[in-house]
Order: structure tokens, then sequence, then C-alpha cells
């Protein structure tokens, strides 16, 4: 029974690095970003490197929370099935999951219009503006998928 157990810890680690590249690479770009700059003279005020951070850490919060909601809810007997009032506080989290859900969407197709409206992509780093275009083809892929599942 404990090579199940570890055999899943091991999927569980692998899959959370994997959601976690894209936020940890945005925070990177979002920090580092030189070369790549919205045109600001159609007063759109939100720039590609803040685009990059608040995406990097509303993603990162969001994931240490729903870690923390599993780690109660597999080691804290008052969440196990039979305690119903645990579960109806619960489900509170849904509603935050469907707010930042929203706001995720919202922002990657702000992201979206930055991306591929205001930055010139021929003064920008080819590496950071094939990351930008797969990476929001990405984001709004997964916002399309959450909300219709």
């Amino acid at each position: 029974m404990t090579e199940y157990y570890d055999n899943l810890f091991l999927r569980a680690k692998i899959f959370l690095f994997l959601i976690l590249i894209i936020p940890l690479v945005d925070l990177y770009y979002g920090f580092t970003n030189t070369t790549c700059f919205v045109d600001n003279t159609n007063k759109f005020t939100i720039g590609l490197n803040q685009y990059l951070l608040t995406s990097g850490f509303v993603v990162i919060i969001y994931l240490m929370l729903m870690i923390i909601l599993l780690l109660c809810i597999l080691y804290f007997p008052y969440f196990r099935l039979g305690n119903i009032e645990a579960w109806d506080k619960l489900s509170n989290i849904t509603i935050l999951n469907h707010i930042v859900n929203a706001f995720l969407l919202i922002w990657n197709v702000l992201g979206g219009v930055i991306v591929w409206n205001f930055v010139d992509s021929n003064n920008c780093d080819k590496i950071l503006y094939t990351y930008l275009c797969v990476t929001l083809i990405l984001k709004l892929f997964f916002n399309f998928f959450v909300i219709y599942k």
C-alpha cells in the first residue's frame, strides 16, 4: 500500500512542477524583461511586465491556497467525509475558485491584447515573444476549459 502512495506522491510532485513552470517563468520574464515594450502612445496603461508579474503572482498564490486546502483535507480528521459542517465551509472555496478563474480569463484576454496588438515583435526577443504567444494560447485554452467543464 505504501508503494501506491509513493507513486501517487511522485505523480503529484511532477504535476505540481508542471503547473508551476508557467507562473515562475512569467515572474522571471516580468522582472528581467528589457526588450519587449508596450507602445504607450495609445494610452493603454497596462504594460507587459505588469501583465506577467500579476499573472505569475496570482497563479502562484492561488495554487498555494489550493495545496493548503488539499493538505487540510488529507491530514486533518475535521475535514473527513462525515463532517458536513466542514464541507459546507469548504464549499465557499468554489466561490473563490470562480472569482479567480474569471479574473484570470479577463487578465489573459488583456494579455493577448497587449502581446498581439501593442508589442512590437521586431524589437522583442524572439524566445520571449514565442513564449508569450504559446503560453497565452495555453492559458486561454485552460481558462475556457475550466469555465466549460
